[in-house]
């Protein structure tokens, strides 16, 4: 196929469908249902709603807030724990990969504030933000980067900002959470884009990038195989439990594709709409590292990768092994001098 259709026709085909059907099954479903007004109501009028605090002062950021938190505690029961912790553990390859490919050299405005999707992830939802964010990555050239020179490269202060900063922007605020259970912790984790950010700021602050010269190959390696240890070691548990059971395991990642009667209780209302968020967020995601590959044997080898990989490691294993190899490639030209050629 030519360049326009792969690059521009077929993604406009692919992503925006994604991002409607996302928008269908998430909050389509949770409005539809009735759960969407009945979280709405609690939190505006039940003054012994334990979730409907004053998180800022700010009424209608604190009715929001209200009912993101009212979402995430409805998870925290038998019924729906497992998979939220299995969702969030397969997200911090997806994060770093945010920030890594923001601060590489003539990153274009839409993907060199990853502020913006980190937000909108919190906020409209992982699953219906996700393709747009691939949309633009393919279509304004990103996917197709080339080792060239260093210019791709990541230099090392900022390779570590970025791991300081998903660590603790990401890590310690979601292990907070899922350890406390605390309404607070839950609101206070919504902004974790934030707190990654102004990390990885401070540490750009005490060690600037401009007096880097180093690659930071070495650096997002640790990364990239941590994110996939810590996600395939959760799936493998999640698998392994439920193996011997298909529909248990099938329930497990599979919602209804109708919308739940509101006589269930919140936290099976909760468990589907964080299965729907998964499967459109990592959908994209897998279907968006598609296009990193350089030639139709790659493209294979990474549809191949995919098709074992997911199943077996999970998506955020699977992701984090393809942004591995594709990391390795846009290291591998070292022909011009680090230090002219790394992104200031």
């Amino acid at each position: 196929m030519s360049s326009k259709v792969t690059h521009v026709l077929l993604p406009l085909l692919i992503f925006p469908t994604l991002a409607a059907l996302a928008y269908h099954y998430i909050v389509g479903h949770t409005d539809a249902s009735g759960w969407g007004d009945k979280l709405k109501i609690q939190c505006l009028e039940d003054p012994a709603n334990p979730y409907a605090g004053s998180y800022t002062g700010i009424a209608h950021v604190d009715t929001v807030l209200c009912i993101l938190v009212s979402v995430f505690h409805a998870s925290f029961t038998p019924v729906s724990l497992p998979f939220t912790m299995w969702f969030l553990t397969s997200a911090p390859p997806i994060t770093a990969y945010l920030y890594l490919e923001a601060y590489r050299k003539n990153t274009p405005f839409p993907i060199s504030f990853p502020i913006i999707p980190g937000v909108l992830m919190q906020t409209v939802t992982f699953g219906a933000t996700f393709p747009t964010y691939w949309l633009l990555s393919i279509l304004t050239g990103v996917t197709s980067r080339r080792a060239s020179g260093g210019n791709s490269q990541v230099n090392r202060a900022h390779a570590e900002a970025v791991a300081f900063g998903v660590f603790i922007g990401m890590f310690i605020p979601t292990i907070s959470m899922l350890i406390l259970h605390d309404p607070t912790v839950t609101a206070i984790w919504q902004f974790f884009p934030f707190y990654a950010s102004i990390a990885m700021a401070a540490h750009l602050f005490v060690r600037p990038a401009h007096k880097s010269q180093d690659s930071g190959f070495t650096i997002i390696v640790f990364l990239y195989i941590a994110s996939f240890i810590i996600s395939s070691s959760m799936h493998l548990a999640v698998v392994s439990s439920r193996f011997h059971d298909f529909e248990l395991l099938k329930s497990f990642f599979v919602p209804s594709t109708s919308q739940l009667d509101l006589s269930l209780a919140d936290d099976y209302h909760a468990l589907h709409l964080l299965q729907w968020d998964a499967i459109f967020g990592f959908s994209a995601t897998i279907l968006g590292t598609l296009w990193f590959a350089r030639s139709t044997p790659q493209f294979f080898g990474l549809l191949l990768w995919h098709i074992v990989a997911v199943p077996v490691f999970g998506p955020g294993a699977a992701i984090a092994g393809v942004a591995l190899w594709r990391e390795n490639y846009l290291h591998s030209d070292n022909s011009t001098p680090k230090s002219a050629s790394l992104k200031k």
